[in-house]
């Protein structure tokens, strides 16, 4: 009696992006899906959910929302990214 064999599919990895903000200049989340760094460069990544290894992220009446580890579904209002965070799609 032959035996069919099993192929076990590997998941794709995650791509992430980390980054450093020790301030919050240039660092700006706009938009519902949209996440946009001006400094030093430019990355945009419509559609891409961020999430916060560890830090703050406040939003533009100056209220800080402690977000770590939690997915970030940004409204209109500007937000701005403060410590370590990362970006995975």
């Amino acid at each position: 009696m032959a035996s069919i064999g099993f192929v076990e599919a590997a998941q794709a990895p995650s791509k992430t992006l980390q980054i450093d903000t020790p301030t919050t200049t240039g660092q700006t989340l706009g938009g519902s899906d949209s996440l946009t760094t001006s400094a030093p460069g430019s990355i945009t990544t419509p559609g891409v959910a961020v999430g916060l290894k560890d830090g703050t992220i406040s939003d533009s009446n100056s209220l800080a929302l402690d977000m770590g580890g939690d997915e970030l579904r940004s409204n209109s209002r500007s937000h701005a990214l403060i410590g370590q965070w990362q970006m995975s799609f």
